[in-house]
């Protein structure tokens, strides 16, 4: 199975999709969260006062973004993926 996003690939970014609620349940979304100075787009969920960053290979490790008790998790997510374009 080939990654989800290829390099040089185009992406769509529903910018106004900033929630981390499943759009199309039970099918996981792809965000692009801001990471102190990088903008990584990974399968994204809330838990407890984390972001949880999934890579698509296992193999890679998972990132945390631990939240402050004044933050909110839409203050770091800047969209949801909503369309790949790449060459065949």
């Amino acid at each position: 199975m080939g990654p989800i996003i290829v390099p040089h690939a185009i992406l769509v970014i529903d910018r106004h999709y900033n929630s981390l609620a499943p759009y199309r349940p039970p099918m996981p979304s792809i965000f692009a969260v801001q990471f102190g100075s990088n903008l990584p787009f990974r399968y994204a969920t809330l838990q407890r006062n984390c972001i949880v960053l999934r890579p698509h290979k296992i193999e890679h490790p998972i990132q945390l973004i631990e939240l402050k008790p004044e933050d909110s998790p839409a203050g770091f997510v800047v969209g949801r993926v909503c369309v790949s374009i790449s060459e065949v």
